[in-house]
């Protein structure tokens, strides 16, 4: 009607408004602005200051503070001025000018979208209102939410269909998330690229990636640059910084794996630490395939590890290591007989 066939232009009116000195049109809602709300509807948009609405004609003016009006709403509008043999209307939220010079008509009706973002309670509202367009747009494209009341993605986020999404997740930035996906409770992913029939549970992930068929949590925590193969396990309490796990490794719990490069079917054992920083500078690790770290296992970078190793639990790798070794790196244990008396008895 009026956009969708390109008759009719774009005017956007700019206004800031602060509340408690916070600019509320820098304020993210759902993934973009107030104003690039408004842009959504035409991407050819003019952006100004002031505007004579008497000088105009097969134009739409709108305010950039009101970020609920979408070209839907506009053509609902459209088809109410055709069918009152209206040219030009004065809506809450701008302008519809058919005709230049002709008098505005006022159009009733749609004071609920034409809600202007003032403060932190209209704030509030926009987002509700937003998120829940979002979520029913996700739902009837084949994405399944639990409880879309608590499920927030952002107008920016891709989710594929047949995934699943369970209480409590908060999508956001430019996160792609594939298709049969379970995303348990309480995951935040921002940035981030999750690989098809992954499963993840309580993940904060920011800037990061996982292939498919992949587990990731619960409590884990991916940072920009963790890159998770198809077929891994991230566990529980497993923090990953710039590092590549590749396809069928395991970081079962309690481990920290930065700056680091670990082979196909590594398996890191609960305690492992990737010692990366010296104190001054950050230093890569890398091990190679089918290796096994045992528990408490320290790697100081910079170093690497060969393929087919066997690290023993508690060792400390301060060295490079070959290819098919087997690797003992801890103090010998000593046992006195008899001694533990002395350090039990109570004084």
């Amino acid at each position: 009607m009026i956009l969708s066939s390109k008759q009719y232009k774009l005017l956007i009116v700019e206004r800031n408004n602060e509340f408690h000195g916070v600019n509320l049109s820098e304020m993210d809602i759902m993934g973009r602005t107030s104003i690039e709300w408004v842009k959504k509807i035409d991407p050819d948009c003019e952006v100004v200051e002031n505007v004579n609405v008497n000088e105009l004609c097969n134009t739409v003016v709108l305010y950039s503070d009101m970020p609920l009006v979408n070209l839907e709403i506009l053509e609902q509008i459209s088809i109410n001025m055709e069918e009152l043999g209206i040219n030009n209307a004065e809506l809450p939220c701008g302008w519809i000018i058919g005709k230049k010079g002709e008098n505005f008509s006022k159009i009733d009706g749609f004071n609920d979208v034409c809600c202007r973002v003032k403060d932190s309670k209209t704030y509030a509202y926009v987002n509700r209102i937003i998120r829940e367009r979002i979520n029913d747009r996700l739902m009837s494209e084949g994405v399944f939410m639990t409880a879309p009341e608590t499920v927030y993605v952002d107008d920016t986020v891709i989710v594929k269909e047949g995934t699943i999404i369970n209480n409590n997740n908060v999508l956001k930035g430019a996160t792609v998330i594939g298709s049969k996906v379970v995303l348990g409770i309480n995951n935040e992913l921002t940035d981030t690229e999750i690989g098809d029939n992954t499963k993840l549970v309580g993940v904060v992930a920011n800037q990061a990636k996982v292939g498919a068929n992949t587990t990731v949590g619960p409590y884990a925590y991916l940072r920009p640059g963790a890159v998770v193969g198809d077929n891994c396990k991230v566990g529980d309490f497993v923090e990953i910084k710039n590092s590549n796990v590749l396809s069928g490794a395991k970081v079962p719990h309690l481990a920290y794996v930065g700056d680091a490069d670990v082979g196909h079917k590594v398996n890191v054992g609960c305690g492992v630490i990737f010692a990366n920083y010296d104190g001054k500078k950050k230093h890569r690790t890398k091990v190679g395939d089918n290796t096994f770290l045992g528990s408490n296992t320290t790697l100081i970078a910079p170093v690497e590890v060969g393929n087919n190793v066997f690290i023993a639990a508690g060792s400390t790798i301060a060295h490079s290591i070959q290819d098919g070794a087997l690797v003992i790196a801890r103090a010998r244990e000593t046992v006195k007989e008899g001694r533990a008396e002395t350090y039990l008895k109570k004084e």
